[in-house]
């Protein structure tokens, strides 16, 4: 289908903008205290050195996005093998369905970096203006993972690439993925699974948040999961993702 031919063209390409209004208590423009290496970041990420692991958003291949400077910066770019070891063998993925928007509005302030930044947001500084089409992409290097990759995708309901940056910046052609890391459980007396992630600890994210998917029935070996989605035990949205 249309959507998982467009899935296989990025999972973690982005666009950037501008936040309009007064600007609120936003951290200081300083550097963050560097991870322990590119073995710390997400694939599809960038590894700086004083920076840490940053999303690329809508930088050039090599860069990611430092929102408390608003700028991009080089880096290393990261790979599955840099994060997890060996390759992502299993992957799925689908738009999100029956979306709580507050819920997810607030996942994308709690991430931090690219909406509701200032004390008064409108149009493409909003994150309103994003929460109503989203995609979910679960990624696993094999059956017997103990941990996924979890892209939840903002603004769109595929990945894809910006066409300019001009588009980008009015939000007419955005797609915002956060990046998590999620231990992988056995559920529902070992019918089901569930996917638990923290948000990234990094200076403009609030910490101690968490993810939940929720698959009542199913394996890593199946075609599709039934996903029920959550943050801060919220439902967010929902998603029958399919393996691709």
């Amino acid at each position: 289908m249309r959507y998982l031919i467009l899935m296989l063209s990025a999972l973690t390409i982005a666009a950037g903008f501008t936040g309009c209004g007064k600007k609120s208590d936003a951290p200081a423009a300083t550097p963050l205290a560097p991870v322990a290496g590119v073995g710390a970041c997400l694939a599809g990420q960038v590894y700086h050195a004083s920076y840490g692991c940053l999303d690329r958003a809508h930088c050039h291949e090599g860069q990611g996005w430092v929102p408390t400077l608003q700028r991009c910066e080089a880096g290393a770019p990261v790979t599955w093998d840099n994060s997890f070891g060996g390759t992502a063998t299993h992957r799925w993925g689908y738009a999100l369905q029956s979306i709580n928007r507050g819920a997810f509005e607030q996942l994308m302030r709690e991430y931090g970096g690219f909406c509701d930044l200032y004390t008064w947001n409108w149009g493409a500084a909003k994150c309103g203006h994003y929460s109503s089409k989203g995609y979910i992409i679960i990624q696993t290097s094999g059956p017997s993972a103990a941990q996924a990759q979890v892209t939840i995708g903002a603004g769109a309901d595929a990945p894809y690439y910006p066409n300019d940056f001009w588009s980008a910046q009015m939000g007419s052609n955005a797609n915002f993925p956060m990046q998590f890391r999620a231990d992988i459980h056995v559920a529902n007396d070992n019918q089901g699974l569930e996917l638990r992630a923290q948000l990234p600890s990094r200076s403009w994210s609030q910490t101690g948040g968490h993810l939940q998917i929720y698959i009542e029935r199913g394996a890593l070996t199946d075609h599709v999961l039934n996903a029920e989605i959550s943050y801060l035990n919220q439902p967010m949205a929902t998603a029958p993702i399919e393996l691709y």
